[in-house]
């Protein structure tokens, strides 16, 4: 989608919140025109130049109750414009998480999902909320731009010549801008990414006495984000200074062509101060302005890094309206018995590689247990992650005869459950790692539990688990939510012989024949207990064994 696509849904959001803040905003914006002719009759009264018929301490009182009221819109205007500007950053936030959670992306890195979360969204609401200000002061231009006509064209147009040039140096350079945004984003994520995978191994790094190398990392990183959003805020700096510089030689002209004008009698001191006082709004619209192209470039920036996590034509989706007062009522989902589970001319191969896999055919019956097997990059974690909807696939997938159009959403209990090869814990206890909301049937925990042979105390932390004691754990999560369809990547290769042993005889004794299973394996434990051996190498089916 087009940037300005993105900021039209975002604005199309809680549009009455909108069309308040736009309100309270343009008459914040075009007020100061009042005062303006208010000085214009003061000075010229002062001078005797003036024929209103209001006296000087009228017309102070008057601009006293304008700037009063100015105030008070201004106090309700931020008011309205906070309320808004977080709307729009949470829906983007709400709809990232929902899209992480829904379509995980197997290339999505913690940093970068950190500078989607703040940076990037942050840069959004920005532009939607810069879009009044832009609406107000072109507006107050134009009706500045009006009375001053009236009064002096040559003068005038020196005032709105330098917008003209700043459009000019603003589109000249915005690509440059956009560019270096970008870069300095990308060395942004590098160090969070860094960052965050030392943190994740900080044990081993102990371990192998590389705390220096880390830290030589890590500031090599940062030495490049430096430089990069160095480059990035020089030239937003360069430009801002332009922009300034060429507004004040306007003003230098515009006060020689006053001084000429007053001797002559063409211009009065009432017209001078109008000028003056418009300059100051003028000069703030076109430095504004100048910024705002700016800051256009690097939204957009910020859309394209954050629309690469969704699939190609999903990209709407971050920007899609939900309720932000409450949370989606948790629905109960029915799915159909599965009888056949069908693979269909089934591809993924990772971005920039060769690996993966290829025109998978594959037909799985209901209650065996089907063991995929092979050397190592063969493709059998791949293969599954497909299944369990982490990875894009080409091809069909059919559940009983009938194309799954959404994996990742379709692929979850009830219809399946999965246990990746590389086990997940988080800081909380055993228990809560285990359940994570389902508490519906008491017998839950106890009986997965069992099957996954853990002993532990239910209340001990995650984090103060052993490799094997965290496999069994996502093991034991996958089997506390009924599914149709039980998914599991290598689930045995961090356990000894006689654990994953009597795992599998309880796996046998719960779900053998009655659940379908599909396994990533070389255990003999599970090769044994197999219906069928699909066997795979370089990424396609070589052999299909039935026992």
């Amino acid at each position: 989608m087009k940037t300005y696509k993105y900021i039209y849904q975002l604005m199309a959001y809680r549009p009455f919140l909108y069309a308040l803040n736009g309100l309270l905003w343009l008459l914040i914006h075009l007020l100061p025109l009042l005062p303006g002719i208010i000085l214009q009759s003061f000075f010229d009264q002062l001078s005797g130049h003036s024929s209103t018929v209001i006296s000087t301490t009228g017309l102070l009182a008057l601009l006293a109750a304008i700037a009063l009221s100015r105030i008070v819109i201004i106090y309700f205007g931020g008011l309205t414009d906070i309320l808004h500007r977080f709307s729009i950053s949470t829906i983007i936030r709400r709809n990232l998480f929902a899209h992480l959670l829904h379509k995980p992306s197997a290339t999505t890195q913690a940093g970068e999902v950190i500078i989607h979360f703040r940076e990037d969204a942050e840069q959004a609401e920005s532009a939607v909320s810069w879009v009044l200000d832009v609406i107000g002061k072109f507006l107050f231009a134009i009706g500045a731009f009006v009375v001053l006509l009236n009064i002096s064209v040559s003068m005038t147009l020196l005032v709105f010549i330098p917008l003209v040039v700043i459009v000019m140096i603003a589109n000249k350079v915005s690509y440059k801008v956009e560019e270096n945004r970008e870069r300095s984003k990308e060395a942004s994520t590098a160090v969070a990414n860094t960052i965050g995978e030392f943190t994740s191994i900080a044990q081993s790094v102990n371990l192998a006495n590389a705390e220096p190398y880390v830290i030589e990392k890590i500031t090599a990183l940062n030495e490049q984000r430096k430089q990069r959003m160095l480059k990035d805020r020089v030239l937003t700096q360069a430009l801002d200074a332009i922009f300034s510089n060429t507004v004040s030689l306007g003003t230098g002209l515009i006060l020689l062509l006053a001084a000429s004008a007053i001797r002559n009698g063409t211009f009065t001191i009432g017209d001078l101060s109008l000028f003056i006082y418009y300059l100051a709004f003028i000069t703030e619209f076109t430095d504004f302005f100048g910024m705002f192209l700016a800051h256009y470039r690097q939204t957009a920036v910020s859309f394209s890094r954050m629309e690469k996590l969704f699939q190609k034509g999903m990209e709407k989706e971050l920007v899609e309206h939900h309720s932000l007062s409450e949370l989606p009522a948790e629905q109960k989902r029915e799915v159909e018995p599965l009888e056949t589970l069908t693979l269909h001319n089934l591809s993924y191969v990772y971005p920039g590689t060769e690996k993966g896999f290829r025109n998978i055919e594959l037909t799985i019956d209901r209650g065996s247990l089907t063991v995929i097997t092979g050397v190592i990059g063969s493709g059998k974690s791949t293969l599954l992650k497909a299944l369990a909807g982490v990875l894009p696939y080409e091809g069909e997938i059919r559940w009983n005869g009938r194309a799954v159009t959404d994996a990742s959403a379709f692929f979850t209990p009830p219809a399946s459950a999965y246990t990746p090869q590389i086990p997940t814990v988080f800081q909380q206890s055993l228990q809560e790692n285990i359940q994570l909301g389902v508490y519906e049937e008491e017998n839950t925990l106890d009986r997965s539990l069992h099957i996954a042979v853990l002993q532990d105390d239910v209340h001990r932390k995650g984090t103060q688990l052993s490799g094997g004691q965290k496999q069994r754990t996502a093991i034991a999560r996958m089997f506390a939510r009924e599914a149709e369809l039980y998914l599991m990547d290598d689930i045995g290769s961090a356990l000894d012989i006689e654990t994953e042993q009597k795992m599998w005889e309880r796996i046998a004794h719960e779900f053998l024949h009655k659940k379908t299973m599909i396994i990533a394996s070389h255990s003999q434990e599970c090769l044994r207990r197999a219906d069928q051996i699909v066997v795979m190498k370089d990424g396609q089916i070589v052999d299909i064994i039935k026992q």
